[in-house]
């Protein structure tokens, strides 16, 4: 009797290890045909990865490469986190500017009363705290590229002095008499749909004119699905490498059904999810069920003060609710107040006010 059971757990250990030998091979030929399809789907230059199978993109890629060497503005628009800066800094390192400086300002981000000082940079002695003189955007990336991100954002009454300094090619600091010539490639981006704005008289007609030579149109992440499994697998690597823990990869199954979800923040959102993902999955190898307890989790956290639950003041009931749309929204447009503050329809100083009253902290530690 003794023997037999001992024979038995031998028949078990031995069944069980050749499962797993079973399961090692065919993760190992997953892992295989996930690198085989990625090493194919990547694009690198210097350190930009853009990461693709999907045919639009790589005929945008192609396109990019022929804008590189034009000295016509280009004009890149699509939503938010799609990749144009990606695409802005591909035609500068693959332009003959490459070894000179690739500039970026963000428009949305300078106070309109700097907006001068530091696009042309000024004088020592020009105005209160110009203790010395300092480059503007302009004279820095000369000779190179310069990259206005969110150009839609360009208050009007600053539109007139970027068109002036767009078309005279030269410009003078503040506090200064002395006229610099410039050498300047400009690459723009925006989520807004300039042509609509300058029929409202949002945005100025001429500067679009000038902007809009050459134009590349950034798909959502909703346009090439089949990017989604490739662009998790990257930054699952990424995350293993930065955080030096396991390396992890989606099944099949986890990859069909990631491609199925909605992600309105696009590739922004999916490798904040995806980090997420990898902290929530205890196995190397995320299955369908992780995710879908990922997001059961989440949908949970939104609702974990049980606002349906309990009876309390419809005014407090409002707060809770707007409290938690706005933390999502938030966090899809990853803190950017005005991006957000643009896709909710509002001023981002109204933003501002109602995240203050609601005692919202505009932190990713939130």
């Amino acid at each position: 009797m003794r023997l037999k059971i001992l024979l038995d757990l031998s028949v078990e250990k031995v069944l069980k290890r050749k499962a797993l030998m079973e399961k090692e091979k065919l993760l190992t030929q997953e892992l295989s045909k996930y690198q085989n399809v990625f090493s194919n789907a990547i694009h690198s230059l210097k350190d930009i990865r853009i990461i693709t199978q999907n045919q639009k993109m790589k005929e945008l890629i192609k396109k990019a490469e022929t804008f590189a060497n034009s000295k016509a503005a280009v004009l890149i628009t699509g939503e938010s986190g799609t990749g144009k800066e990606l695409f802005a800094q591909w035609i500068h390192y693959k332009s003959n500017r490459k070894d000179k400086a690739f500039v970026k300002i963000n428009c949305s981000a300078i106070p309109e009363n700097l907006f001068e000082s530091e696009l042309f940079g000024y004088e020592k002695g020009a105005f209160t705290g110009a203790f010395k003189s300092k480059a503007g955007k302009f004279e820095q990336s000369s000779g190179g590229t310069l990259f206005l991100d969110e150009i839609g954002d360009l208050p009007l009454s600053q539109q007139a002095k970027l068109l002036r300094i767009l078309e005279d090619k030269e410009l003078a600091r503040i506090g200064g008499s002395e006229t610099i010539k410039l050498d300047v490639r400009i690459i723009c981006a925006t989520n807004r749909d300039l042509s609509q704005m300058s029929t409202k008289g949002a945005f100025r007609n001429d500067l679009f004119y000038r902007l809009n030579v050459l134009k590349l149109h950034m798909p959502s992440l909703s346009e090439r699905k089949e990017d989604i499994s490739l662009l998790s697998f990257y930054f699952l690597n990424l995350i293993s490498n930065d955080e030096g823990g396991p390396e992890k990869y989606l099944d099949e199954s986890a990859s069909l059904y990631l491609e199925q979800l909605k992600f309105p923040g696009n590739i922004r959102e999916l490798k904040n999810f995806t980090y997420r993902l990898y902290f929530h999955s205890k196995e190397k190898v995320i299955t369908r069920k992780d995710i879908e307890g990922l997001t059961t989790d989440q949908k949970t956290d939104q609702t974990a003060s049980g606002p349906f639950d309990k009876t309390v003041f419809f005014s407090d009931f409002k707060n809770e609710m707007e409290a938690l749309y706005l933390k999502r929204q938030l966090e899809i447009f990853d803190y950017n107040i005005t991006q957000t503050a643009k896709a909710l329809g509002m001023p981002s100083s109204n933003l501002c006010r109602k995240l203050k009253a609601l005692n919202i902290r505009v932190s990713k530690n939130l």
